[in-house]
């Protein structure tokens, strides 16, 4: 990782390209599936509901426990530089390569639009440290109170793998149908996740 004086700006994970870090940084995000994407535009905003958070929990989310929607900080409070590489492997999962979600859609939130609703990554991680049984991942994910209205949405990046990725100014029908077709376009299935299905197929007991 390298670190300089500049701040988050320079803090860019090892294994991270830098067009996507460039992409990121200084943005505040919401990420999710093309399913979940399907349910924002039919709600109308983004809810702190677990099929637009994601479920990778075993334990419920210090978002979805409080009634937040979960978000990717990218901002001033973000890090320190450390945690943010040592938990990249927990939020790059979000990038692509999510089980056998085909592509990711990271919204982009309207900084001043949402300032009043959001919580940001150095507040979480304070909550976090004094609710330890409330997953979070500390550092970069922070919260927004109460639903985000399409309205505080910039915009979006398909991402459809961990490196590739498209920039869509409008969060709309057209980007959920080029995210399908990128998906298909591009996906591979994880072989480890293809043996677990098919030996499931052949005994169901698994």
């Amino acid at each position: 990782m390298k670190v300089s004086k500049d701040g988050i700006a320079c803090w860019r994970p090892d294994d991270l390209a830098e067009a996507v870090w460039d992409a990121l940084v200084h943005r505040l995000w919401h990420a999710t599936t093309i399913a979940g994407l399907r349910a924002i535009l039919e709600d109308g905003c983004i809810r702190a509901v677990e099929e637009n958070v994601g479920s990778k929990y075993r334990v419920a989310p210090l978002m979805l426990a409080r009634g937040w929607v979960s978000l990717f900080d990218f901002g001033p409070t973000a890090g320190p530089a450390c945690l943010l590489q040592k938990q990249y492997r927990n939020w790059s999962d979000w990038l692509c390569g999510r089980y056998e979600d085909k592509a990711m859609i990271w919204l982009e939130l309207d900084g001043e639009l949402t300032a009043e609703a959001v919580i940001p990554a150095g507040e979480v991680r304070k909550i976090a440290a004094t609710n330890c049984g409330e997953k979070v991942i500390p550092g970069i994910e922070a919260g927004h109170r109460g639903p985000v209205p399409l309205a505080a949405l910039r915009g979006a990046l398909i991402f459809y793998s961990r490196e590739g990725f498209e920039h869509r100014a409008a969060v709309d029908a057209d980007t959920l149908a080029r995210a399908e077709e990128l998906g298909d376009l591009h996906w591979k299935p994880d072989p480890l996740i293809e043996a677990i299905r098919n030996a499931r197929n052949r005994d169901p007991g698994i």
